[in-house]
């Protein structure tokens, strides 16, 4: 899987866009002299035109890329998740079945307070790495892929909710 795409990389990419329009404006300007306003006109609306397009382009390939980023990371953390509340579950039962022998009552009340307070962790820790990831990804795209996040990421907390209303 692609990690999300380095700031410095899509600033890069949108200086690379923003110096290929700017050098392509000077050579406008330097004809400009030579050519009739009304082609001059033409051809500035062509070069709008194309930075546009290209812009577009741009943007519709980072929007792709962190939306698969964003899948990628959702699904690694629901595995991750899953694994953690698994081997969480075979060592409180390990644990459980050594103490059951001498103490019962005890074992089952610990083994209930530890597995609470693994889930609260496990939640906690869980919110804290989707809030770094959605900070992550949203101080890298523009405010219209903001949209687009906030649904994909009200559609995950369905999700894990439904994850962990199955626990």
């Amino acid at each position: 899987t692609m990690g999300v795409p380095n700031p410095a990389d899509i600033e890069l990419a949108v200086n690379q866009v923003r110096e290929m329009y700017e050098a392509e404006m000077e050579r406008l300007k330097n004809e400009m002299v030579q050519t009739t306003e009304e082609a001059l006109a033409e051809q500035l609306r062509e070069m709008e035109s194309m930075h546009r397009e290209e812009m577009e382009r741009v943007k519709s390939e980072m929007e792709a890329k962190m939306s698969e980023n964003l899948q990628n990371k959702i699904h690694s953390l629901t595995q991750k998740h899953a694994a953690e509340v698994e081997e969480l579950k075979r060592n409180l039962n390990q644990e459980s079945e050594n103490q059951l022998n001498r103490f019962q009552s005890q074992a089952n009340q610990q083994r209930n307070v530890e597995m609470e307070q693994a889930m609260n962790r496990l939640k906690q820790e869980h919110s804290a790495e989707l809030a770094r990831v959605k900070a992550e990804v949203m101080s890298s795209v523009n405010n219209s892929q903001s949209e687009e996040l906030r649904k994909m990421n009200a559609a995950h907390q369905m999700e894990l909710a439904q994850v962990k209303n199955e626990m």
